[in-house]
């Protein structure tokens, strides 16, 4: 521990401090806060005067703290007077800065109070009357934003507005200004933890969806102002989204270390107001160890909350320091206390995988995206090894501790969980070597629990689950980690499990014992997919496709220039069939869970099966079992497949609703990248409509095989209604 340093002016200049707030007008003695050090050894053994606390450790100060938070005054009227100018402020500092105590504890309360700030201005006029709503984004930040603008809302207007800010950038503008928001104050969103936008949540569109709302309601109008509070080491991220890039680089206050003068405030007059004191000495040397690192503010807090637990009588000694820890050690100190003195041996078990548990990885344990902290449901953290009762006598005594707090939050009342400061996760070795371990089996884990959060927000929706590669190679993992799965993880990977034996049993019931040879005459429908099991044998039933995803090409069939069904004597139906089979068949070489099947002798041969043309009148519903994707109609898709086909995609960047009429606008139908798409009307996802597409043969083309083959042209593109049989109407173009 260092050598106090000498008193410099800036530390002993204030004898006397005047309070505000409730204490307005009253003038406090500093210097009688001080006892000398003769004083401070000889009360070395006296226990402890009873009395709260007056440090907060590693909680932030909060707008009911308002009284205590000190120090930051100038700050709040620097960030007062910004709102005047602006209906969009960043604050931005380093973990550990005291950013989100200066918004919450400093600036809300000022516009709140409306009086008289440090520098002598006032707020923004009518800034008492606002309506500030406070909020974190969470893995949901759509959700937790209309839930912020609707606080007292029920649930389905929540979810209304929800919805629509997924859908229109403006929505929360126009909410804000329309008859929901008419004859309301102005309404101030405070986004704290901003960072969660980019560390928490998983999909692209919904973080998009959440910053242009912001965006757009702080530019348009004047019914909504915004201030976002962001840890600096994500500020490079906000450069990825125009609109915000802008708005941050033009309203921001970046919040850098307090001065040594402050920094005396935040030590000595939370204790000189409730007439505690402290040993001479001991407050140099407190600020001597912090030095002027932005992120020390909560070391510090926490070094002064255990330096007073371990107070002699009402006296802060230099003893009771070095026995917390100092500045340094005090995090460490404490929490391996609590986990090795305070904790039985099972209870450490479960306090190990609570702090995995609050605990955002980042790329890696060093890395520019450091791990960070993330906050849970409670349910989350029941396992089969942890019932309600040791789980919460486990949590009381980390609260206890301010290790960890736990809050309610609307509209539902859950109960969350985290810990109090990312200080905890960045100082503390044994946490870090927790996480160190077996990263490659947390991150994994943490995929898991952000997928089952994905099904429950979905309610539950057979689509969410997982299946064939993914299911057992997760169920391979998960037999390793049983202790640590939460019940809600379980139950999501026995209903996939389930689930996926349900289909697995639906499709082997699906029998061939019979089927009709016919021949498919010159009714048949022009087409670009289907799928047609013919010419079976009488004895034996022919083979069907057994894939975990199941792909099937149909011949082409052609349209005369009037668009009429031809009989086409070419094989260049077949020939295009046959190259769109190849291509897929060797783009899934490597994947032994899908299987192609296009029309080819071998495939005859070996499994009795021909295709066909997709025609007149549609394949029956029990054949859909049997084929996941119809190569050119969204119709027989199986629905529980959808999952592993959206997999699939993204895994060829095939977007997700690429109309069909844009796939056969490729050069070459043989080289098109495709597993299957819609029609105009609607995709593979959606199945509210069949079509077939068929070819247009152009007037003056006499080889329709080399057409075929060569190239279509856009025009020569048809959709067929598939849904009335026989029909050769074409569907109406959009």
């Amino acid at each position: 521990m260092k050598k106090a340093s000498k008193p410099s002016p800036e530390d002993t200049e204030v004898k006397s401090y005047i309070l505000s707030g409730d204490f307005r007008g009253a003038i406090l003695n500093i210097e009688s806060t001080f006892v000398d050090s003769k004083i401070a050894r000889d009360i070395e053994d006296q226990p402890p005067e009873p009395g709260d606390p007056p440090y907060k450790g590693l909680q932030y100060f909060d707008e009911a703290d308002a009284e205590h938070f000190l120090g930051r005054e100038k700050l709040t009227a620097t960030l007062a007077g910004r709102l005047r100018e602006t209906r969009f402020l960043a604050v931005i500092g380093a973990s550990g800065s005291g950013k989100s105590s200066v918004v919450r504890a400093g600036l809300i309360p000022a516009l709140r109070v409306g009086k008289q700030l440090a520098d002598g201005s006032l707020p923004p006029s009518g800034s008492h009357q606002w309506l500030i709503r406070v909020m974190t984004p969470t893995e949901f930040p759509l959700d937790a934003l209309a839930t912020a603008a609707l606080p007292d809302a029920n649930p389905g207007a929540v979810t209304a507005l929800r919805d629509r800010m997924v859908d229109a950038p403006s929505a929360l503008a126009d909410f804000a200004a329309g008859p929901e928001g008419a004859g309301q104050p102005r309404l101030m969103l405070v986004v704290d933890q901003f960072e969660e936008v980019f560390s928490l949540v998983r999909h692209e569109e919904t973080r998009r969806a959440f910053i242009d709302n912001l965006v757009a309601a702080a530019t348009t109008g004047d019914r909504v102002m915004v201030v976002i509070v962001l840890r600096a080491d994500f500020y490079d991220r906000c450069a990825q989204y125009e609109g915000l890039r802008q708005l941050v680089s033009r309203h921001q206050e970046y919040i850098g270390a307090m001065n040594r003068s402050e920094l005396s405030h935040v030590i000595v007059i939370p204790a000189a107001r409730a007439g505690w004191k402290f040993q001479t000495g001991l407050a140099e040397l407190m600020l001597d160890d912090v030095g002027d690192e932005p992120g020390a503010l909560p070391l510090l807090s926490h070094a002064l909350l255990e330096t007073w637990k371990r107070r002699r009588g009402r006296t802060m000694t230099l003893s009771g320091y070095k026995e917390a820890g100092g500045v340094r050690g005090a995090i460490t100190k404490t929490a391996d206390t609590v986990y090795r003195e305070r904790l039985t041996e099972p209870q450490q078990d479960i306090a190990r995988l609570i702090f995995l548990r609050l605990t955002e990885l980042g790329e890696s344990a060093d890395s520019e995206s450091p791990d960070t902290r993330r906050r849970v449901v409670f349910s989350e953290l029941i396992t089969r090894t942890t019932d309600v009762p040791t789980l919460d006598a486990v949590l009381s005594i980390l609260v206890d501790a301010r290790l960890i707090t736990t809050d309610i939050v609307p509209p539902n009342g859950t109960r969350v969980v985290e810990v109090c400061h990312e200080a905890l996760i960045r100082e503390w070795p044994t946490l870090r070597d927790w996480l160190s371990k077996d990263r490659e089996g947390l991150i994994r884990h943490r995929q898991l629990t952000a997928d089952v959060n994905e099904w429950l927000n979905l309610d539950r929706d057979p689509g969410a689950l997982y299946r064939g590669v993914r299911l057992n190679q997760t169920q391979e993992w998960a037999a390793g980690w049983q202790d640590s799965l939460s019940l809600i993880e379980q139950e999501f990977l026995e209903t996939s499990a389930s689930v996926a034996a349900e289909e697995a049993r639906r499709q082997a019931r699906a029998a061939r014992t019979q089927r009709v040879l016919a021949g498919v005459a010159a009714v048949l429908l022009v087409a670009v997919a289907g799928f047609v099991l013919f010419n079976l044998g009488v004895f034996t039933p022919p083979d069907r496709m057994d894939g975990d995803f199941n792909i099937a090409v149909a011949e082409f069939a052609v349209l005369d220039a009037e668009g009429n069904l031809t009989n086409d004597d070419h094989e260049g139906g077949v020939r295009v069939a046959e190259r769109i089979g190849m291509n897929l068949e060797r783009e899934f070489a490597e994947r032994s869970e899908v299987l192609v099947w296009y029309d080819s002798p071998e495939l005859e041969s070996e499994h009795d099966v021909t295709i066909g043309v997709a025609g007149s009148p549609p394949l029956e519903a029990f054949y859909a079992m049997d084929v996941n994707v119809v190569f050119g109609t969204d119709s027989l898709a199986s629905v529980a497949d959808l999952n592993l086909f959206a997999e699939l995609r993204e895994a060829h960047r095939i977007a997700p609703r690429v109309p069909a009429r844009r796939l056969l606008e490729s050069a070459t139908l043989a080289g098109a990248r495709a597993l299957g798409f819609g029609d105009e009307f609607g995709s593979i996802e959606t199945g509210k409509r069949s079509a077939l597409i068929a070819v247009r043969i152009p007037d003056g083309v006499d080889d329709v095989e080399e057409y075929l083959v060569g190239g279509i042209e856009p025009d020569a593109v048809e959709w067929l209604d598939t849904q009335t049989p026989n029909s050769q109407s074409p569907i109406p173009k959009v």
